[in-house]
């Protein structure tokens, strides 16, 4: 292939006439009542209502933006000293109305949505969201529309009626919720929303530009609030919590058990309406479900997203993102701050203190958190401000000798402090924004093989700035600059050199030097990018350049995949929003990599075509194109030379059903060819989904995937004396099948039953072992020579290999081939019995095979204890919210 355009120049410039599209913004004039004059049933029978007129004139905003809805909707407005109210007329057949019920922030059935900028800021908006069937759901919005936080948990009031002439609704939103500065008048941002599911239609009451470039900056207004002031806020809740962890034991049902009884706090603390924080102490998330199965052959630290509420809630606020680019990449889940690694599982290479006769039998899952500390603020200047401080615990594990069966404690973990700052201004409303992180690592290593093997701190900071440009934000710009450091013994500073995110080891990196007596490790991230935003018409791009310095490690309290790399990207789409003869919108795109080390050598060339569309019927197909040239692999053989890669071409399928029925559906595929046949990737997926009745939703995830590397990395043992070590690779055929169900129950708002179930298959076999002679030669079989039958060989008892090469060296690797089966399944009872209240119980089993060299062990075997060993936990928590 030839190299690819460093930003696809003639695309990424060309400019589109403005469509001439006006916008005009509403206004809502709204009126204060005597407290108590309304009372929140959903039947608007108050006279109170009667004071304020009704807005009508909802306009289209999906399929087709500016059309008249399917149906009218009228909304009402008012306050007192404590609340907002809105009131909702939803005019439709009271048949055909789909009264669904789910959990919170399903948004199930038909539903009408507040959006409230209070803060006036054209950035960001609390969202409350209410389904005729009184299901609630709730979201903070933040960079004018383009993060939606479902994670926020406002408490707030609501009721819901059916009548002849459709649906009614009606909000109390207290503003104790919401932040706002203090001033006698206020003007907020208002949006408001409806949808019918059958239609697939939602309408707002201010439309919205064909090719608006954000959301809340669109917003209509409210006005006439008058004398409300925000106030002081202590929020409280105390839990209480009893579990039972079984360790799985094979031949037994339940294996002993470990019962657990504890107390802890979460709270909120609003000293005023600019400044909120949060804090929890011995949290426990045992209702939070467990990460999905997998075997990683990659080298690379697998990226799972958080789950856990406190950590999730907000984390806008605390996302510093390396990169930000719209083409995304590898690179684009790199991070300053991955909340993950704070309560992470043991990590320190506790096998430095022991014996050959020792092993690990006992490790706790997770770090305890000791406690955790979020605040955030904001200023009506446009400062805001996060802090995250937290504390996790030493843990320890359990060692037995072999021979003797004497068990010993290890620490395996220290006490760690973990903390984040963040600090941004936001100027001219939002079209200029500065910012900067600090984050901060520090453990107490009290052993010997904790000094060895983690950093003492680890310290990371970065600036910020983003400006849009023009009058309509067409263009704009942002750079990032981001930089690092870690100490501690020179033993852990050379495992993080030699790590596979950084490989200073590399025989032919000149640009690179593995320093064994280094006490610390420092580099720098720079990133930038310019781009076009939609605001005129349907075209946008973008391009830049993404950089990492070879020293640059942010692993302690961060997330990074690979330093000492620079990544030029672009981006060009086009997204048709005007329905057509037989679409309703369609969306094309290109995407382009160059890769290169931060030596400016050219590593690696990569091209994207994507598209979708989406017909009248609602139904959707898409599908993309990946090109990739031959490449230069700096990390393939984890610290050796090199390896040039063949080019490869990826095709991915896929169509979605509507989403209007009962029962829908969606399915895909892709298929990856690499060149000279090193590699074929075959993937099939699909999901389905069936909603027999309003309170039950059914879904089945189906996903097979074959795979057949010809360079897979082998690890050979016993080589670090040898003059000129061996580099292997394996031929992996690789077979894994996974399916995911669910199912879930809602009797009523606020009361849920959900099951998950997941089960993981895969199979994976080495043959042709083959040495690398020549990484970097011209044609693929002359960089590397296969091992002779009479080189290696293969023990029948344990299935390790012994190598001894002619006129070479001799050396050994384990069996590679691997078998694995896991199930994980979770039961979660939840009863939301008091404002802000909750009651979980939990029934959690997950079982692991992953030694087995059977073959694929047959699904009933997940029933059968003798079979497979799994570990379950049954918990019950319940906690109370406390307005103080």
């Amino acid at each position: 292939m030839k190299p690819i355009p460093a930003s696809l120049c003639l695309a990424l410039l060309l400019s589109v006439p403005a469509n001439g599209e006006d916008f005009v913004r509403r206004h809502y004039d709204t009126a204060r009542v005597p407290a108590g004059a309304l009372h929140i049933d959903g039947h608007l029978s108050e006279p109170a209502w009667e004071t304020v007129p009704w807005s009508g004139g909802f306009l289209g905003h999906s399929p087709t933006r500016g059309a008249a809805p399917a149906r009218e909707t009228q909304v009402r407005i008012l306050y007192d000293d404590e609340a907002i109210y809105f009131a909702f007329r939803a005019w439709d057949d009271p048949e055909l109305i789909e009264n669904r019920l789910g959990r919170q922030d399903q948004f199930p059935g038909d539903w009408v949505e507040v959006n409230i900028d209070s803060r006036q800021d054209l950035r960001t908006a609390y969202s409350f969201t209410l389904s005729v069937s009184g299901v609630k759901g709730d979201e903070a919005i933040s960079e004018d529309g383009d993060n939606w936080d479902g994670n926020w948990n406002p408490v707030w009031f609501a009721g819901t009626a059916i009548d002849s002439l459709g649906w009614t609704a009606e909000i109390k939103i207290p503003f104790s919720q919401l932040r706002f500065p203090e001033k006698e008048e206020h003007v907020w941002g208002l949006q408001m929303t409806r949808r019918i599911q059958r239609e697939e239609e939602r309408s707002t009451w201010q439309p919205m530009p064909l090719n608006a470039p954000g959301w809340v900056s669109y917003f209509g207004e409210i006005h006439g609030i008058h004398g409300i002031r925000p106030g002081g806020q202590l929020e409280l809740a105390p839990y209480v919590l009893a579990r039972n962890n079984y360790t799985g034991v094979q031949g037994t049902r339940f294996g002993p058990a470990d019962p657990t009884r504890a107390i802890g706090l979460d709270g909120k603390w609003a000293p005023g309406n600019n400044l909120a924080l949060n804090f929890t102490l011995n949290p426990d998330f045992g209702q939070v479900e467990a990460d999905p199965s997998e075997i990683n052959l990659s080298g690379f630290e697998s990226f799972f997203s958080e789950k856990r509420p406190f950590f999730v809630a907000g984390r806008e606020n605390f996302d510093w993102r390396l990169s930000r680019a719209t083409a995304g990449g590898g690179f684009n889940s790199d991070n300053l701050f991955y909340s993950r690694r704070i309560g992470r599982a043991p990590h320190s290479a506790w096998w430095l203190a022991t014996s050959d006769t020792e092993e690990l039998v006992d490790a706790p899952g997770a770090s305890t958190i000791l406690g955790a500390l979020k605040l955030t603020a904001k200023s009506a200047e446009g400062w805001t401000l996060g802090l995250i401080e937290s504390v996790t615990d030493e843990e320890h594990g359990t060692l037995r000798d072999s021979d003797t069966g004497a068990e010993r404690q290890l620490v395996l973990e220290p006490r760690s402090h973990y903390g984040v700052l963040r600090v941004e201004r936001e100027l001219d409303r939002g079209r200029t924004v500065v910012g900067g992180i600090l984050t901060a690592t520090n453990r107490r290593l009290s052993e010997d093989h904790l000094r060895a093997s983690l950093h003492q701190s680890a310290w990371s900071g970065g600036l910020n700035l983003q400006h849009y440009l023009g009058e309509d934000r067409l263009y704009y710009v942002e750079t990032r600059l981001a930089g690092s450091l870690v100490t501690g013994d020179p033993r852990a500073i050379t495992a993080t050199q030699t790590a596979p995110a950084h490989l200073f080891q590399r025989p032919d990196a000149d640009h690179l030097e593995l320093d064994t007596t280094r006490t610390s490790l420092a580099g720098l991230s720079i990133y930038g990018h310019v781009g076009r935003t939609r605001s005129r018409d349907p075209l946008a791009w973008q391009t830049g350049l993404s950089l990492r310095t070879p020293g640059f490690e942010t692993n302690d309290i961060g997330y990074l995949r690979a330093a000492d790399q620079a990544v030029q990207f672009g981006w060009v789409g086009w997204a048709e929003r005007t329905p057509g003869p037989w679409w309703l919108d369609w969306q094309l795109n290109g995407n382009e990599w160059l890769t290169f080390d931060s030596q400016g050598e050219l590593l690696r060339e990569q091209l994207n075509l994507n598209g979708n569309l989406r017909f009248n019927s609602r139904r959707q197909i898409g599908g993309s194109v990946d090109l990739e040239s031959e490449y230069k692999d700096p990390t393939l053989l984890r610290g050796g030379p090199r390896f040039t890669v063949p080019g490869a071409i990826t095709v991915d399928l896929w169509h979605n059903s509507p989403d209007q029925g009962r029962v829908g559906y969606s399915f895909g595929g892709n298929l990856a060819q690499g060149n000279d046949n090193y590699a074929v990737v075959r993937d099939l997926w699909a999901d389905v989904w069936w909603k027999p009745w309003n309170q039950l939703g059914l879904s089945l995830n189906p996903s097979w995937n074959m795979e057949r590397n010809t360079l897979q990395y082998i690890r050979v043992q016993d080589v670090d004396d040898l003059p000129d070590r061996p580099w292997l690779l394996g031929s992996l055929v690789r077979r894994t099948f996974v399916v995911t169900g669910r199912a879930e129950y809602y009797p009523h708002p606020g009361l849920t039953l959900q099951l998950y179930n997941e089960v993981f298959m895969t199979q994976g076999h080495y043959g042709s072992f083959r040495k690398v002679t020549d990484s970097g030669a011209s044609a693929l079989d002359d960089r590397t020579r296969p091992l002779g039958a009479g080189e290696i060989s293969q023990d029948p008892d344990t299935g390790d290999y012994d190598v001894r090469e002619i006129l070479g060296p001799s050396y050994g690797f384990s069996d590679p081939d691997f078998d694995a089966l896991g199930f994980n399944s979770n039961l979660v009872f939840r009863w939301d019995w008091s404002p802000g209240s909750q009651l979980y119980l939990v029934w959690t089993r997950s079982a692991w095979d992953g030694l087995g060299r059977h073959g694929f062990v047959p699904l009933r075997n997940l029933s059968d204890p003798g079979v497979i060993a799994s570990d379950q936990v049954f918990l019950i928590k319940i906690s109370r919210w406390l307005d103080i």
